[in-house]
């Protein structure tokens, strides 16, 4: 028996307290990350659901057909691809400049690219004007502080701005 595709289905991985839940979020309505920011929902369900822990992501502690998790303790969301971990209106408004940033959440350095209309990157102006409880970075790489080789890719993550510690932009040396 053939199995269909849901073309609405965005496979993302979600990461919190020390966890990474893989799965896949349902866009049918709303985008992921629209669904993230929006204010009327404290909630997000994730479909086909594996429970991992962030030091040890080849072992898989639990999977679940639906979860839920509380977006306010969400540290990140990672998507492969950079237009599914994008808002509806950055379709169309992304920013003139692209800056290579770096930050640090509970378990990982975080670095990849932000775009704004700050020619001069200053990360203390970009956090205090910029509206919206997620960050939207793009070409993403997530590395485990306590172990660096493990490392998380993708296209998109939208970052949790009160999970941020450190925040700047990338030196070149």
């Amino acid at each position: 028996m053939e199995q269909s595709i849901d073309l609405n289905q965005i496979t993302a991985e979600f990461f919190a307290d020390g966890y990474r839940v893989s799965g896949h979020f349902d866009a049918a309505r709303y985008a992921l990350a629209d669904t993230l920011l929006d204010p009327t929902t404290n909630y997000i369900s994730i479909i086909n659901a594996y429970l991992s822990p962030v030091m040890d992501p080849s072992v898989l502690t639990a999977h679940y057909k639906i979860a839920t998790v509380d977006k306010s303790q969400l540290d990140f969301v990672l998507t492969v691809n950079a237009r599914d971990g994008i808002r509806r209106d950055q379709h169309y408004a992304q920013g003139m400049k692209t800056h290579t940033v770096f930050l640090t959440l509970p378990f990982f350095e975080v670095s990849g690219e932000l775009r704004t209309a700050m020619t001069v990157f200053k990360p203390r102006s970009y956090l205090s004007t910029t509206a919206g409880s997620f960050l939207t970075f793009l070409n993403v790489t997530a590395r485990c502080t306590f172990n660096p080789s493990i490392v998380y890719q993708g296209g998109a993550a939208q970052i949790n701005r009160t999970k941020i510690t450190f925040f700047g932009e990338r030196s070149l040396t």
